[in-house]
């Protein structure tokens, strides 16, 4: 079949493309021109980088933007509508002509085997009726904000992350729509009033309650209906004198439950056709929805918390009744210490449930909800090395473990250690007791030469001034991000991958603190002569004042 004679714009564009040197593509317009003037729709290619090649007569008629154009930021309708070229291509875009005619524009992108690292963008402009339009642009929308909605990957994510995310996924879809001037007004249930969640032009929260001269806004917010203003200088819910300009203001509503108001004005009246009133409308919806889907994932991390709240209670009482019990005038300060580290965590936990504030679930939920997916249901040992003796006693921690060896020493300890099978091993220790630790670390490999639990060694650098490990750690406020480097974060194989969180976490941390380093090892690793030659190092951090 004659190149001419065809009228795929794909394979017409492919073909030429494909057989063209570096030089030819100076001549590109002389190749193309022949056989895209035959097609019924308009073309337009560029680079990946922006730059417009090639067009088509029909497409300079419906655009005579484009004719002097070099780049695609000088046709502002195609910036606006495609700021990022990598795009998804799977469904048509939608653009509006000046003259109210709308476009559905297909893209598709290659690269040519004689210019490797040169790749093209095609867009395919068809003119398209209101009903098409609003049906694609529907279609759009929805598989950004399911993109934009993954539940792993926000349970992955903190309050702040996602709070950050979801104003991100906003600003996308209000330019895919071509919406320049916008605001999304949050109900905040501490004021119990609208406060400004994400506006055009800025990524950052402002953080402003809506004021009394907002008075669609506040009219759409207490009637729960959309109102579309035509011209405000006209329109009622605006004061005299109000300059002339259009403006939609929608509730962002999802199973009767209000979240906010989404807001949008143009400068021009009457500037709002029946496409684009329908297209916020499924904005707001799809809006509403993700708005339902965060406060759903907070309520799930808060059920973790109330079930941590209850599987810490009972252990916490147990290991109180044994530390008074043991408690006299030559304890050691060890034990009265942990007394006042467990009054401090049973304060703590009185935090935890329902009405747990805001700012404290949002340093403790990452922590939580991940180390509790990890040990729920297993069998932890925590050791500790509390002197030079190498006398392994009950941490602090135990209190998240069900097997606790309590005031074993040497031998003794592998002896208890030899009874039980647990499912995780963690154990802190000391620097100055290294060679010792080492050969008990050795051993303790022998007694589990069997069944190979995963041990996670904690090596405390920290500069103390009396032997307890843990008695500059008091558990308050901060304490959770101070403690943050011993819990995990997801799965025991994948240390690594939280220690970057971790580290954000401790700088944040209230007060000066030591250097840590995490070591992370598995007992079935071939232990040579000493622990180091066993151990995967994963990382070093310190901490700073907040």
């Amino acid at each position: 079949m004659n190149r001419l004679e065809k009228s795929n714009a794909v394979e017409v564009v492919k073909e030429v493309l494909d057989g063209l040197s570096q030089n030819e593509l100076i001549s590109m317009m002389m190749y193309l021109n022949p056989a895209l003037e035959n097609l019924p729709e308009g073309v337009l290619i560029t680079s990946m980088e922006g730059r417009v090649v090639l067009h088509n007569k029909k497409l300079g008629k419906l655009f005579p933007s484009i004719r002097d154009a070099v780049n695609l930021s000088e046709v502002p309708w195609l910036q606006s509508r495609f700021p990022d070229m990598d795009c998804d291509i799977s469904v048509p875009s939608v653009i509006r002509h000046p003259d109210g005619q709308y476009f559905s524009v297909t893209r598709c992108k290659w690269f040519t085997p004689i210019i490797p690292k040169e790749e093209f963008w095609m867009l395919r402009f068809q003119p398209i009726g209101n009903v098409e339009a609003i049906l694609l642009r529907k279609t759009e929308i929805s598989k950004i904000c399911e993109a934009l909605c993954d539940k792993k990957q926000l349970m992955e994510q903190t309050y702040k992350q996602r709070e950050h995310y979801f104003r991100d996924g906003l600003h996308w879809i209000a330019r895919t729509l071509g919406l320049e001037n916008f605001e999304f007004w949050k109900f905040d249930i501490v004021e119990q009033w609208l406060r400004l969640h994400a506006q055009s032009g800025s990524k950052e929260v402002c953080g402003t309650l809506l004021n009394a001269d907002a008075h669609q806004i506040r009219w759409v917010y207490r009637h729960k209906r959309l109102d579309l203003c035509k011209d405000a200088s006209l329109d009622p819910h605006f004061p005299k004198g109000t300059p002339p300009f259009s403006a939609i203001a929608v509730p962002v509503i999802f199973r009767d439950e209000m979240y906010g108001v989404f807001y949008v004005r143009k400068e021009q009246v009457n500037a709002f056709d029946e496409v684009e009133i329908a297209c916020i409308e499924h904005l707001t919806y799809e809006l509403a929805r993700m708005m339902n889907i965060l406060m759903l994932l907070c309520e799930e991390k808060m059920d973790i918390l109330d079930e941590l709240h209850k599987q810490l209670t009972v252990p916490l009482n147990r290991l109180k009744g044994f530390v008074q019990e043991n408690r006299h005038d030559g304890a050691e300060k060890a034990v009265i210490d942990l007394c006042d580290d467990i009054e401090a965590v049973r304060n703590a936990i009185c935090s935890f449930g329902k009405n747990l504030p805001q700012q404290l679930f949002e340093d403790f939920e990452e922590l939580v909800p991940r180390w509790f997916k990890v040990f729920k249901d297993k069998n932890i040992l925590w050791l500790e090395n509390d002197n030079i003796n190498a006398r392994w006693g009950n941490s602090l921690f135990t209190t998240l473990g069900a097997m606790v060896v309590f005031q074993k020493t040497g031998k003794d300890t592998l002896a208890a250690l030899a009874s039980m099978k647990p499912d995780v091993l963690i154990a802190i220790e000391k620097p100055d007791d290294y060679e010792h630790g080492t050969q008990f670390f050795v051993d303790l490999a022998s007694v589990y030469k069997e069944k190979h639990p995963p041990l996670l060694i904690l090596q405390n650098n920290m500069e103390r001034n009396d032997n307890h490990v843990f008695s500059n750690t008091r558990v308050r406020y901060p304490y959770a991000q101070q403690v943050q480097h011993i819990l995990p974060v997801g799965k025991l194989d994948e240390m690594h991958h939280w220690l970057e969180r971790v580290q954000n976490a401790i700088l944040k941390a209230e007060g000066k603190e030591g250097n840590f380093t995490v070591v992370l090892d598995s007992m079935n690793d071939p232990w040579r002569s000493d622990l180091g030659n066993a151990q995967r190092k994963a990382g070093k951090f310190s901490e700073n004042k907040k």
